[in-house]
């Protein structure tokens, strides 16, 4: 949509006020008058990432690889990949022979990270007052703020988590900067990006578990990733925090949520686990396969992730159909409903009394 819109743009062809509101709603961008330029920051932006994670791949590949034109290609196959979290590589076992390669998996991390944050965090970012001189930058919005900690918070606990689970497990005969770097980089490209340095078959059903949570939450809105999102998850569980404190209002970096997002975070989260449910129960019939492999494939097609447990190959032409169903679902459902939820607003001229029910 980002793509034929920048070209519609390019092209001279305005397509109304209309198609601009809408636009602004998707990006979260604040003027419908200035939607044309964001768009092509994203494009210049995405450019600019993409090219110098390929030239940076380029220096830690070329040693090993030791052609110059495979290594070329690769630097840039792979930064788009990792950017773009689609998770693709050239390498049969993924990212397993770079797992002691501290650059390749900064790199790596750092563009599946950028990639995950979504293009308005990234834009909100560059106007940060810290990244201006003479304090003329913006603060940042309740968006980003809730985005990047949420993101920092997943892959510390994640790292942490993976590294005790898995110590006795796929890390016990590594050293101990592989150990760091595998936790560390598989609780980013969990999330939303599907590579590994790990194997994902060995893993501890406790490790394999925690994947399938980060795979469930995904990236942020507006990103190249997958899932619920962050800030859906972050809002839940402010929502929480605040109920549980007696609170009538959710707050959060000393802003109020509107009730509006809150009910669309709470109908993304509740549809999402309702089809993740019943088609693991279909998979459950369809698939001859250990419990937690068919749940840990189920959400990996979710959350748009590509980590496999090695079921993918065996799936029946059932489960396959299952599967793709569930990919499309995880990748236009959550945001698709969340825009449907937020565009309708019905004014209802009654209302009805209030009684309470019992709860929990």
């Amino acid at each position: 949509m980002t793509f034929t819109s920048f070209f519609a743009i390019v092209m001279g062809r305005d397509f109304g006020i209309k198609g601009r509101v809408l636009l602004q709603d998707i990006l979260k961008f604040e003027s419908p008058g200035r939607v044309g330029r964001f768009l092509l920051s994203i494009f210049l932006l995405t450019f600019a990432i993409e090219a110098a994670g390929a030239l940076l791949l380029y220096t830690q590949f070329l040693p090993q690889i030791k052609d110059p034109l495979f290594c070329t290609y690769s630097a840039i196959f792979h930064s788009v990949s990792a950017f773009c979290n689609a998770g693709f590589s050239l390498y049969r076992d993924s990212f397993i022979r770079y797992r002691a390669n501290f650059g390749v998996n900064l790199i790596m991390a750092a563009l599946i990270i950028l990639g995950g944050l979504g293009f308005r965090v990234l834009a909100d970012l560059s106007h940060w007052r810290p990244f201006r001189r003479r304090g003329r930058g913006k603060p940042l919005s309740l968006q980003s703020k809730l985005v990047i900690s949420t993101t920092f918070l997943l892959i510390g606990v994640g790292a942490l988590l993976i590294l005790l689970g898995e110590r006795e497990g796929v890390l016990k005969d590594l050293s101990l900067k592989e150990k760091l770097l595998g936790s560390f980089f598989q609780s980013i490209t969990a999330r939303t990006a599907g590579f590994n340095t790990l194997n994902i078959a060995s893993l501890t059903n406790s490790s394999a578990f925690l994947l399938i949570i980060l795979m469930f939450i995904g990236a942020s809105p507006g990103s190249t990733g997958g899932g619920i999102k962050t800030s859906t998850f972050a809002t839940l569980l402010i929502t929480v925090n605040s109920m549980v404190r007696g609170k009538s209002r959710v707050e959060a970096f000393k802003r109020t949520i509107p009730r509006i997002v809150i009910y669309q975070a709470l109908c993304v989260v509740i549809l999402a686990l309702i089809w993740v449910s019943i088609s693991t129960l279909l998979l459950s019939f369809t698939e001859d396969a250990p419990f937690i492999d068919i749940l840990f494939e189920e959400f990996s097609a979710f959350g748009t992730v590509g980590l496999s447990r090695g079921l993918t190959p065996h799936l029946s032409s059932i489960g396959r159909i299952i599967v793709i169903l569930t990919m499309l679902v995880g990748r236009i459902g959550p945001l698709t409903l969340a825009l449907a939820i937020g565009g309708k607003k019905v004014s209802e001229p009654y209302e009805y009394p209030e009684e309470r029910i019992m709860i929990g």
